[in-house]
């Protein structure tokens, strides 16, 4: 923050100092602390993922991957092109955590989406290109669950945690709606008032709220299905990968033309990020829509 401070004296038998003192405040301020922490992201062009730091917009590229999410040891785990890998963030000595095999025939093993590492850091949840969700040993990469009965066409996808270890997912074509699992991550049930093709679920950082994508804009409900908000109200927009901050006050969303939205979870005016950070313009072709990113506090 800049501080600009202008006084003047007065001579009224004493001497006092009357203070104009004025505050320039910095992009993350004047966006009430929505812009804070540390946002990875996909270049979906080039298949390469960053880091941008959200309170000065400064952004580095830190190598080749189609997604990416910061393990609670501060790992990163990534989509590569080796399959799900753990690295650090010099992106540069991996270890393959599980082998993309293009010559399997089972679904669990080929063709990763997208990950999620689970709040103990243990296990991942993933999708494949087919839109089946598995859970993996982050150590050996074992698979340990499988969100759908063997052989069903009912599939789910985006898989995210819950704090208590559950997960969130996404339903298909033939299985509409937004899902949770029980603990044993063996049943699935569906949890939102029966809503057409919602996609891209993401459960907040408390577990008590579920963002997605429905009819192209960001929605919000409780993870009991009540409460359902429309938090995008601008019907031009074509919103994708909604991203919770570390608090769950905002979520961070893909919008038209690949610009970078964040809005107030509760709804509100959204905050372009392209607006706040001119700088990033030349990026916004290039911010990518097919992988979602993760915020995180730092």
């Amino acid at each position: 923050m800049t501080r600009f401070v202008t006084c003047a004296v007065l001579t009224l038998g004493l001497t006092l100092f009357a203070c104009d003192d004025e505050l320039e405040d910095d992009p993350a301020e004047q966006a009430g602390g929505a812009l804070s922490g540390t946002f990875y992201w996909t270049d979906s062009a080039s298949v390469e993922i960053h880091k941008l730091d959200l309170a000065t917009g400064a952004d580095t590229k830190l190598g080749g991957a189609h997604q990416v999410r910061r393990a609670p040891d501060g790992k990163l785990l990534i989509v590569g092109a080796k399959g799900i890998e753990e690295t650090d963030e010099a992106v540069i000595s991996t270890r393959v955590i599980k082998t993309s095999d293009v010559n399997s025939v089972d679904d669990a093993e080929v063709n990763y989406v997208t990950l999620d590492v689970s709040p103990d850091g243990t296990k991942i949840a993933y999708d494949t290109l087919g839109s089946a969700s598995y859970v993996c040993s982050r150590a050996d990469g074992a698979v340990v669950a499988r969100l759908q009965p063997q052989g069903e066409r009912d599939t789910f996808s985006r898989p995210t945690w819950t704090p208590d270890g559950r997960i969130v997912a996404s339903g298909s074509f033939f299985k509409q709606g937004i899902y949770i699992s029980d603990a044993a991550l063996t049943t699935m049930t569906r949890i939102d008032p029966n809503l057409e093709q919602p996609r891209q679920a993401a459960v907040s950082p408390d577990g008590t709220k579920v963002a997605f994508i429905l009819k192209k804009l960001v929605f919000v409900m409780n993870v009991d299905g009540s409460g359902l908000t429309q938090i995008d109200t601008d019907d031009t927009e074509n919103d994708s990968w909604p991203t919770w901050s570390p608090d769950g006050k905002s979520i961070a969303y893909y919008a038209t033309a690949g610009h970078l939205k964040i809005r107030p979870a509760a709804g509100g005016a959204a905050i372009d990020v392209f607006d706040t950070y001119p700088a990033l313009a030349s990026k916004i072709v290039v911010f990518g829509t097919s992988a979602p990113p993760h915020w995180v506090a730092l």
